[in-house]
This record gives structure tokens, sequence and C-alpha cells, in this order.
């Protein structure tokens, strides 16, 4: 069961253009796949023979499931719970934004908090195959998630030649707390970081030439990390040819791009469901997960590099050709592993996310007096290369 509520306003302030919002919503279901419920319920159904009936109720007069064997649940047992709702969710967000424009010069403040309340009830009840006691957990998940924008732009020049110049500060302020009841055990994860970001662009129009080009630079200081970035350039470029051969509409135009971003895993993620790799395929059935990470602190930043370059080709209003081929390299990217019964996280390997993909489309073919058609081909190939795992960990699925 899903409620929402979510107003808006907005207003003009001496110039000053003023946004508030607020949502709210409440989610309730009867189960989750949090302790992989489904997967069970499931693999239970495809085993129990057509033959079997429920015809005598679920339970036998001793209270445990009715099942046609010893090493099986019976799905409607697994489904079948005493409370209505074993997942609740609550979420509440606020945002203000101001804007405020001069001749050449734009500036915006953007202000957002996040309040976020998970709880999941997960239960198997005596019988249940591999839980013969039965077993229960509570899982209490809070977030208090701040964030903050402020960016300016000043622009020089005009259609011609323009130049703009920007700068931007982000801060994010993270806090997240999961409590388990089994382990009785309370997480508490914070973290604070700060982006600065500086930007050049320019764009250029002459006759049928057009070129544009961005410059910058950015900077990650982040109070988890273990070493702060100070370097992290971006640039791209494009050129334009338009009426090619002077032809109308036909317009070709080339890309390139290089970016270099640093980032830290998300705190308010769960790594719970890494409790998979404790046990062995035969054993799945006794998946519980309880154990989060112990620790967001004392890593280095997942640094990612990315190339790119493409075109586009159009041929008239409605024939269009495009390509583009990427390689992204991600450096000391991070991946759990279980260390004397703990969930820990590490800076475990790099890997290189490699593709190109190319489309053709063809818009607006008339079909009928009042109809029309966009018709669309795509290619799309990648792939995805472990190229460094640290020592010790070579087995570890990545």
């Amino acid at each position: 069961m899903i409620s929402s509520f979510k107003t808006k306003l907005s207003s003009d302030f001496s110039g000053y253009i003023v946004n508030l919002a607020f949502s709210y919503d409440k989610n309730k279901a009867t189960h989750a796949n949090r302790i992989a419920l489904f997967n069970k319920v499931y693999q239970n159904a495809l085993l129990t023979p057509v033959s079997f009936s429920n015809t005598q109720n679920l339970l036998r007069p001793d209270g445990s499931q009715r099942s046609y064997s010893r090493f099986a649940d019976n799905p409607g047992f697994l489904l079948s719970q005493e409370d209505k709702y074993s997942y609740h969710s609550n979420r509440r967000q606020f945002s203000l934004n101001a804007a405020k424009n001069y001749e050449n010069l734009k500036l915006n403040v953007n202000q957002s908090y996040e309040s976020d309340r998970f709880l999941n009830v997960d239960r198997y009840r005596p019988s249940t195959y591999g839980f013969i006691s039965g077993l229960l957990n509570e899982r209490m998940q809070d977030n208090a998630l701040y964030s903050s924008n402020i960016s300016g732009n000043y622009s020089l020049g005009d259609y011609g030649f323009k130049n703009t110049f920007g700068i931007s500060f982000i801060l994010n302020d993270h806090h997240a707390e999961v409590y388990n009841s089994l382990a009785d055990k309370q997480y508490s994860y914070q973290r604070t970081s700060q982006d600065y970001l500086f930007n050049y662009s320019l764009e250029m129009h002459e006759n049928d030439l057009e070129i544009g080009a961005d410059l910058g630079n950015s900077l990650y200081i982040s109070n988890t990390s273990l070493k702060n970035s100070y370097w992290l350039p971006k640039a791209n470029a494009y050129l334009i040819f338009k009426d090619v051969f002077n032809w109308q509409r036909f317009d070709f135009k080339v890309l390139g791009a290089y970016t270099a971003l640093s980032s830290e895993p998300d705190l308010t993620r769960s790594y719970a469901s890494y409790a998979t790799t404790l046990l062995k395929a035969e054993n799945a059935y006794q998946y519980f997960p309880v154990n989060e990470a112990e620790s967001f602190r004392r890593l280095s930043n997942i640094n990612t590099k990315e190339w790119k370059i493409g075109f586009r080709l159009n041929l008239g209003y409605k024939i269009s050709f495009e390509g583009e081929y990427f390689r992204r390299k991600i450096l000391d990217d991070v991946f759990p592993v279980y260390e004397n019964t703990k969930l820990i996280l590490k800076n475990m390997a790099d890997h290189t996310y490699s593709g190109c993909e190319f489309n053709f489309s063809y818009t607006n073919l008339r079909i009928g007096y009042n109809l029309l058609s966009t018709q669309k081909i795509s290619f799309f190939k990648y792939q995805n290369r472990a190229d460094r795992v640290e020592n010790g960990y070579n087995n570890l699925a990545i």
C-alpha cells in the first residue's frame, strides 16, 4: 500500500525566483525479498509435486507445516504470516531553490533535506527447512541526508563567440543508522563531503560551422576518504558542419570527451546480501543476512577516467545516423569481503567498461493520413573486464 503527498510553491521576490517543494511517501507491503523469501517460495513451488494438495490445511495438529518432504517447504506456509505488513518505509523530502539572473551573471542556490525510515520484519516460523526452530529479525534503517549546492556562471561575448566561466560548490552531509535485532547490533555511518567545480566553456558560430568546448577541474574532499582528490580534470569538444556540400539539413557532428571523477560507496546502501558468499550452493536455503558493513572510513576514493568519441550525421529532416565509442577505467573499486565474521569494505580491484553504440533512425514516416511512425535500429556492444585484483583475493567474484 502506497500513500504519498507532494506540494510545490514558486514565487518571485524582487527578481529572485524561489521554488519550495515537499514530498512525503509511505509504503507498506505484506512481504519483501530482503531475505530472498520470494526466491525460496518460487523454488519450493517448482519442487512441490502437482499431486501434493493443501486441502488438509497448511498446518499439522502440532503447528508445523504440511509439506511433501522434510527437505522442502510448503510455499503457502512461507507466505502465511500473523502480521499484515512486514515492510514499512517512510520518506520525507524538502527542497529550496533560489535563482537570480543579472545581465551576464547567473546565481543559483539549492538546499535539500531527506529523512528516511525503513523497517523489515524478517521471519521464518518453526518447521521452516533450514530454520527448524524459526528465526526472527527486525531491521530498522534511518537516513538523514542534507545537500547544499551553490553555483554561479558569468558569460562574455555574443552568439558568434561566447565565453562562460562557472564555479560550483556542493556540500553533502549524510547520516545512516542500521539496527538488527537478531544480532542486537547497531551500525552508525556518517560522511561529510565537499565538491568544488571550476569550469570554462566557449561556443563559436561562423556561417555553417559551430564549435564548442568545455574545460574544467573539480576537487573532492571527504572525512571518510583515505586521501582527498584535488586534480579531476575534464575536457570535451564538438564541431558541427552544417549544410555540407550546400545540401540543406545535411549536417555532420563530431565530438570527444574526457572526464575524471572521484566517488565513494553510498553509505545508505546495504551490503548484507553478500552473506551469500559464505554459503555453498547446496546450503543456499540457510541464507539469512544480518551483518552490515562495519565502516565506510579509511577507504581510497573510487577513481574513474572515461574517454568518449562519437559522431552524428543528419540527412534531411527525417534520417539520422550516430555512433559512439566509450572506455571507462575504474580504479580502486570497493567490494565487500568477510574477515573474522565481519563484513569489511576494501579497495579491491580495477576494471574497465568499454563498448560502442550505433543508432539509425527514420522519423515522421507517414503510413496514413493522420498516422506517423518513427523507426529506429540500434546496435550496442560492451565488455566489462577486471584488470587487477588485490593480492590474496584472486578468487573473489568481481
